[in-house]
């Protein structure tokens, strides 16, 4: 099965380059990606209710990269691609699921349940409902796209918050924000896995130091606004990771969480 999952074109993504939607800056993507990609760019959802419908859509670039799927019980189920398929060992099998399915070793739930979790969790952390459901719903809206089956057998997002930052720069130019508000969005977006992987390991400085020049440059060196930035993804991160497990506690939280999102039908 060809692998045509957007993590690898979105690798070198810059902070600047995913803020300015820059599609230049997107390596090696055939065409027919690019097109898709593009389409799915320029119609924004209307509210953050139709944004967390989105994390489950079928849409046409989804399809396109995985175009294998089985019917299990009368539901969909899609094959997910190997990272690298030369490395595949022979005792593996591709990862099968529906979409939003989360068996990696950081999550147990469902994106759906994940994205209502944060949301109930940043807001109990002090963050206004209008602004954690934002980050809730659109911090993980490119891991459709980039959702790939590891030689260990987990699944794996590779680049999904670049891809994320990416669309979300797009979708937020067409909706009534201020430039800063955007740039502090995306930049959260783009950053959300940062303080969990990157900023705790030694091999990835030079990653973290291009992140804060994209970042300064972009913030017009604000330092009052670089601080609000870095602490909001230091929250958003610390909310995103500690989600391990689904307990009747977690349930609850689900259920307050979507009924709370769902009902934020004004426009983003």
């Amino acid at each position: 099965m060809q692998n045509r999952t957007l993590s690898k074109p979105f690798e070198a993504l810059s902070l600047t380059g995913a803020y300015y939607g820059k599609y230049a800056s997107l390596g090696n993507m055939p065409g027919k990606e690019m097109e898709l990609l593009k389409r799915i760019c320029k119609n924004a959802p209307k509210s953050i209710a139709e944004a967390y419908e989105f994390l489950e859509k079928k849409d046409d670039l989804f399809l396109y990269i995985y175009d294998s799927y089985a019917i299990i019980g009368g539901e969909e189920y899609f094959v997910y691609p190997f990272v690298e398929a030369r490395r595949i060992p022979d005792w593996l099998e591709m990862e099968i699921g529906p979409i939003g399915v989360q068996t990696s070793q950081f999550h147990a739930e469902t994106l759906s349940e994940h994205v209502a979790m944060v949301q109930v969790n940043l807001e109990e952390a002090g963050l206004s409902k209008a602004l954690a459901g934002k980050i809730a719903v659109l911090h993980d809206i490119g891991k459709k796209y980039t959702v790939a089956t590891s030689t260990l057998g987990d699944l794996v997002f590779y680049n999904h918050a670049k891809v994320s930052a990416f669309i979300v720069s797009h979708w937020a130019k067409q909706w009534d924000m201020e430039e800063q508000d955007i740039k502090i969005l995306v930049a959260c977006i783009y950053a959300h896995m940062m303080p969990f992987t990157d900023w705790r390991t030694r091999g990835h400085r030079r990653r973290k130091e291009g992140f804060y020049k994209n970042l300064v440059a972009l913030l017009d060196e604000d330092e009052c606004l670089m601080h609000k930035t870095k602490g909001l993804i230091e929250l958003v991160s610390k909310n995103d990771e500690s989600i391990s497990e689904i307990d009747d506690y977690a349930i609850e939280k689900i259920i307050r969480g979507r009924n709370s999102l769902l009902s934020l039908t004004e426009p983003l």
